[in-house]
């Protein structure tokens, strides 16, 4: 995963509340700041009403845990869209520490379209293919 093909989009700072009993962040704790790097990423480009207007779920997460991050580091969280189907997508995440730089997890995730009211999916959206390509040739990195 190329650096530039990432918005980094959230900066943290690890909490007490973050830690198990090792002294380091447990690894459940990675999915809600990979569920942060997606909430910031949708409302910065697509604003306040993105979600109301693409509503996705969650269909599967994996995560590479490459280092440890411990109580009061800070971290970026990145993402970027790796894939466009016809009614999911792909991103791909990095979290890195900012201090060293170091890669702390890499993850990546997919989403499907889905209107929580008729609770059936629906196609992606051209508001969403338009950013995704968009952000692709930004990054210089083809969604493939």
């Amino acid at each position: 995963m190329s650096e530039s093909a990432f918005q980094w989009v959230s900066r943290i700072r690890v909490q007490f509340r973050d830690i198990d009993v090792l002294g380091h962040v447990n690894n459940a704790v990675y999915l809600s700041y990979l569920e942060t790097a997606r909430l910031d990423f949708w409302h910065r480009e697509f604003g306040a009403g993105g979600f109301d207007r693409m509503p996705y779920i969650l269909g599967e997460v994996r995560v590479r845990f490459v280092a440890a991050a411990k109580l009061r580091d800070e971290l970026d969280l990145g993402i970027r869209v790796a894939r466009v189907g016809t009614k999911s997508f792909g991103f791909e995440y990095r979290i890195r520490d900012v201090a060293t730089g170091r890669t702390v997890v890499e993850a990546s995730s997919s989403q499907v379209f889905f209107d929580y009211e008729a609770q059936c999916t629906f196609e992606a959206p051209a508001e969403f293919r338009e950013a995704a390509e968009r952000l692709a040739r930004e990054a210089d990195a083809p969604v493939s």
